[in-house]
C-alpha cells in the first residue's frame, strides 16, 4: 500500500475509534483487532509499500472473530438464553460486514458460517428451546423445594403452590413434545403421580392446621386471661381449664410428629401448677383472713401459724418463679403470724398472771427461789454461744474460730465444704451440740461438739472467666477454664437447627447448680458442666424418599442443605435406571425419619445405579405371561453377554414354554422398570411340559376299527406335539386285523414303554396304521 507510515497509523487509528464506538463490540474482538493492527505496523516498519489496506484488514479481523465465536456458541450444547442472545448479535454484526466486503468488493476470507440466515434460525430454535427448558428445570426444582416444605411442615399453602406448578410443568412439557423439543431431565416428569402425593400431604396438612388453629385459638383465650394486669381466682380456673383443654392437643401433634405450633404459652403443665398455686394462695388467704378473730385454743393457733407459714412458702415460691403475686388480703404472712404470736403470748402471760395472782405469796416466792437457783445451778461450769446462726454464714474461718476459742468452746472441728460458691475459707455454717438452729449468750457445756463447715481453700475466682458465656464459643470457656486449672470439665450437646447459635454456649452448671453470672469461687476440681448448641441440620426426606431420585440432584441437595461430607458409591448390582440413588446411608443407617436431624459433617454416602444399563422395562413387562422364545428373543436383540436358561419341569399343559422365573443381577425380578448392564447375569427359567404317558405301549394297539384317532386326539390332549402317523397299507381283507388299528407305537424309539414312563411334550411319537393300501384312512398322507 502506498502511503507514509504516520499516515497509515493516524487513518487506522481513527478508523478503529469509529469501529470501537459502537456498543456491539466486545473487548475480545478490539483485542483481536489491536493486536493484528499492531503486528502490521511492526512487520512492515521498514518497507510500507507491504502494508495491507487498514480497512480490509481491520474488518478481515472482526469478522473471523466472530465467525469463530458463532462456530463456539453452535457446539456449545450447554448454551444459556443469554448466550443465544450473543450468537443472534454475532449474526447480525457478520452480516454488515459481508455486506461491506460486497460494497468494497473486497475477496471474503475463509469462514465456517456462510448461510447466516439458517444460523440465526437455528440459533432462535436452540433459545426458545432452552427457555422453555429453563422454566421447567426452575419449576422442577421449586417443586421439589415446595414438596419438601409440604412434607416438612405439613404446610396447605406449600401443597398448593406445588399443585399450580405440577400443573404448568405438565402443560410445558407438553409443549415440548408438541414443538419436539429437547425434554430437559426433570425429577417430577410423572407429574400426576408427583400431584397424588401431594394431595395426600394436603389432606394430612388440612387436618394439622385444623389443629393448629384450634390450639391457636385456645393459647388466645389463655393470653387474654394471663395478660391482664389483675386476675381473680374465676379466671385461674379458666386458665386451668383451657390449659386442660390444650394438653391433649398439643400430646397429639407430638404423637403424629406433626410440627408444633409457635405457642404464647406451650408450658401447660406449668401453667396449671401456677395457677393451682394461686388457688391454693387464695385458699390460705381466706382461711387466715377468717379465722383471725376467732382464736382460742391451741389447735386453732396450730392451723393458724400452719397457714401462715404455707402461704409465706407459697409467696417465697411466686419470688424465686418470678410469678407476679396474686391480689391477696394477707401480704406480710411472716408479720401477720408474729403479730398474732404476740397476741397469744399476751394472752397466755395475762392467763398465766391470773393463775399466779391465785398462788400464795409464800408459794411465789419459793418458786422464784427454786427458779433463780436452778439457773444459777445450770448456768454453772457453761460457756455462752458467742453468735447466732445468722452471723456465721459468709463470716471468714479465722474469726469464727477465735470468737468460739474467746467464748471456752473446746471441742472445735473444721470441715472443708467443696461445693457452693463461696470463697475459700468462708464460713458456711456452725453447728453447736448438733444442732443448727440456736441463740445468742445461750448456755453449753464447753466441750459439746461444735463443727464449723467452711469453702474449702484453695478456690479460683470463675466470674471473669465465664464472663459473656451466653455469646461465646463453648471451646473458648473450656479453655479458659482449663488454663485457669479446672480439671473436671464435661461438655453437653444441645441440638439447634439455628447456624447462628451452631457452638455457643447454652447452659453453665457449676458445683452441680446453674450460673447465672454471679460471683463464684470454685475448687480446681470441681464439677463443671458446660452446654452448648451443635447445628443439626434436617435430612428433609425419609431413607426411601431418595430412592429413585438423580443422584446428582440429591447430592448438591444435601450440599446445598449445608451437610459437608457427602461420598458417592456406584452400584452395579441390582436394576435400578442408571444414575438414580439406590440408597441413602446417614451415619452408618439406612433407615431414618424425614424430621431426623444431624451434624452437617455427618458421614453420607449416596449410593446410586452404574450408568452403564439398558432399559429393557417394556421386554420384562408381563414376564410371567410370556412365552420364553419370545423372551428370549427380545434378549438375544439386546445383545446380552451373560444370559442363562434354565427348564423348570411341569405336568400343567397351560404352563409349557411359560417364563417361571427371571433373576437379573442374582436377584429374583419381579415387576416395574428395569435397567439393567449388557455383561449383567440374567437367568431365564422357563416350564418345560413332562407328561407322564399313563398307559403302556400294548394299552394302545387295541385292534379296534379306527383306534389310532382316538390315540391321537388323547396324545395330543395331553399335550404332545410332535406325533407322526404312517401308513403301513398291508392289509388283505381286514378281517382279523381292523382297518385303523395300529400296529405299532414309539415314544422316543421305545416301542416298550410303560405306563409310568415320562417324556417331554416334544418327544417324537411315531404310530403305524394298519391299513389298505392306497384307499381308507384318507387322512394320512404318509406311508411306512
Amino acid at each position: 500500500m502506498d502511503i507514509k507510515y504516520d499516515e497509515y497509523l493516524e487513518k487506522g487509528t481513527e478508523k478503529l475509534l469509529e469501529i470501537f464506538s459502537s456498543s456491539d463490540i466486545s473487548e475480545g474482538e478490539k483485542e483481536a483487532v489491536v493486536s493484528a493492527f499492531s503486528d502490521e505496523l511492526v512487520s512492515n516498519i521498514g518497507d510500507t509499500c507491504k502494508l495491507q489496506d487498514y480497512e480490509h484488514l481491520i474488518y478481515s479481523v472482526s469478522l473471523k472473530y466472530i465467525d469463530d465465536c458463532l462456530s463456539k456458541l453452535l457446539s456449545n450444547t450447554e448454551a444459556s438464553y443469554s448466550d443465544y442472545e450473543k450468537a443472534i448479535k454475532y449474526c447480525v454484526r457478520e452480516k454488515e460486514i459481508l455486506q461491506i466486503f460486497q460494497v468494497k468488493k473486497w475477496s471474503v476470507p475463509v469462514i465456517s458460517n456462510n448461510d447466516l440466515d439458517k444460523c440465526e434460525s437455528t440459533i432462535r430454535t436452540r433459545q426458545e428451546s432452552t427457555s422453555i427448558s429453563s422454566k421447567i428445570s426452575e419449576e422442577d426444582h421449586k417443586i421439589d423445594e415446595l414438596v419438601n416444605t409440604a412434607q416438612t411442615e405439613l404446610s396447605v399453602s406449600a401443597c398448593d403452590k406445588a399443585l399450580e406448578l405440577l400443573e404448568e410443568l405438565a402443560n410445558d412439557l407438553a409443549i415440548c413434545k408438541q414443538k419436539k423439543l429437547t425434554v430437559p431431565s426433570v425429577n417430577n416428569k410423572d407429574t400426576k403421580k408427583i400431584a397424588k402425593k401431594v394431595s395426600d400431604i394436603r389432606k394430612i396438612a388440612e387436618k394439622k392446621e385444623s389443629l393448629h388453629q384450634e390450639m391457636y385459638g385456645i393459647d388466645s383465650q389463655i393470653d387474654s386471661i394471663v395478660s391482664m394486669p389483675e386476675t381473680s381466682p374465676k379466671h385461674w380456673e379458666e386458665v386451668i381449664a383451657l390449659c386442660q383443654r390444650q394438653m391433649p392437643l398439643i400430646s397429639e401433634c407430638n404423637k403424629k410428629h406433626w410440627p408444633q405450633p409457635s405457642l404464647s404459652h406451650s408450658d401447660t403443665n406449668g401453667l396449671i401448677t401456677k395457677y393451682q398455686h394461686y388457688i391454693h394462695m387464695n385458699d390460705l388467704d381466706k382461711a387466715i383472713v377468717s379465722s383471725r378473730s376467732l382464736l382460742e385454743s391451741g389447735k386453732q393457733y396450730k392451723v393458724f401459724f400452719s397457714n401462715c407459714s404455707q402461704l409465706s412458702n407459697c409467696i417465697d415460691t411466686c419470688k424465686k418463679n418470678k410469678w407476679m403475686l396474686p391480689e391477696l388480703a394477707t401480704t406480710n404472712p411472716q408479720k401477720i403470724e408474729a403479730e398474732v404470736r404476740e397476741e397469744k403470748k399476751q394472752k397466755d402471760h395475762v392467763k398465766k398472771i391470773k393463775q399466779t395472782i391465785t398462788l400464795a405469796v409464800a408459794g411465789v416466792f419459793a418458786v422464784i427461789m427454786l427458779v433463780v437457783f436452778c439457773v444459777l445451778k445450770y448456768r454453772e461450769g457453761k460457756v455462752q454461744i458467742p453468735f447466732d446462726p445468722d452471723y456465721v454464714e459468709g463470716a471468714s474461718l479465722s474469726t469464727i474460730v477465735n470468737e468460739l476459742d474467746e467464748a471456752g468452746f473446746e471441742n472445735v472441728q473444721k470441715v472443708a465444704d467443696y461445693s457452693g460458691w463461696l470463697q475459700s475459707d468462708q464460713v458456711i455454717s456452725v453447728s453447736i451440740d448438733n444442732q443448727d438452729t440456736y441463740k445468742k449468750d445461750a448456755y453449753k457445756k464447753p466441750d459439746v461438739s461444735v463443727v464449723i463447715t467452711y469453702s474449702s481453700s484453695d478456690r479460683v475466682y470463675a466470674t471473669d472467666l465465664l464472663k459473656d458465656w451466653k455469646s461465646s464459643k463453648y471451646t473458648d470457656i473450656v479453655e479458659n477454664l482449663k488454663d485457669a486449672g479446672f480439671t473436671n470439665i464435661v461438655t453437653n450437646e444441645v441440638d439447634t437447627a439455628e447456624k447462628d447459635y451452631d457452638q455457643l454456649v447454652e447452659a453453665v452448671e457449676l458445683n452441680g447448680l446453674p450460673y447465672k453470672n454471679e460471683h463464684c469461687y470454685l475448687p480446681k476440681n470441681a464439677p463443671i458442666s458446660i452446654s452448648y448448641y451443635a447445628l443439626k441440620i434436617g435430612i428433609g426426606n425419609d431413607s426411601a424418599q431418595f430412592i429413585g431420585q438423580d443422584y446428582k440432584s440429591v447430592v448438591d441437595s444435601l450440599k446445598e442443605s449445608g451437610f459437608t461430607n457427602v461420598q458417592t458409591e456406584v452400584i452395579n448390582t441390582g436394576w435400578a435406571k442408571g444414575n438414580t440413588v439406590i440408597g441413602v446411608n446417614v451415619n452408618n443407617s439406612d433407615s431414618y425419619s424425614s424430621s431426623d436431624s444431624f451434624a452437617p459433617d455427618v458421614r453420607i454416602i449416596v449410593k446410586y445405579s452404574s450408568n452403564d444399563r439398558i432399559d429393557i422395562t417394556d421386554l420384562v413387562k408381563g414376564w410371567d405371561t410370556k412365552q420364553y422364545e419370545s423372551l428370549k428373543t427380545g434378549i438375544t436383540l439386546k445383545a446380552f453377554t451373560n444370559v442363562t436358561y434354565k427348564e423348570k419341569l411341569t405336568d400343567n399343559k397351560s404352563l409349557n414354554k411359560l417364563v417361571a422365573s427371571i433373576s437379573v443381577n442374582n436377584q429374583q425380578f419381579d415387576q416395574g422398570d428395569c435397567f439393567v448392564q449388557k455383561n449383567a447375569p440374567i437367568v431365564v427359567e422357563y416350564y418345560v411340559l413332562r407328561i407322564t404317558i399313563g398307559q403302556s405301549a400294548s394299552d394302545f394297539k387295541e385292534n379296534k376299527e379306527g383306534k389310532y384317532k382316538a390315540v391321537v386326539d388323547s396324545l395330543k390332549e395331553m399335550g404332545f406335539t410332535n406325533i407322526t402317523v404312517y401308513r403301513n397299507d398291508d392289509l388283505f381283507n381286514g378281517w382279523i386285523t381292523k382297518e385303523g388299528s395300529i400296529e405299532s407305537i414309539s415314544i422316543n424309539g421305545n416301542e416298550t414303554f410303560e405306563a409310568t414312563n415320562q417324556y417331554y411334550y416334544n418327544a417324537p411319537i411315531v404310530i403305524v396304521v394298519n391299513t389298505f393300501k392306497g384307499k381308507g384312512c384318507e387322512d394320512i398322507t404318509k406311508t411306512k
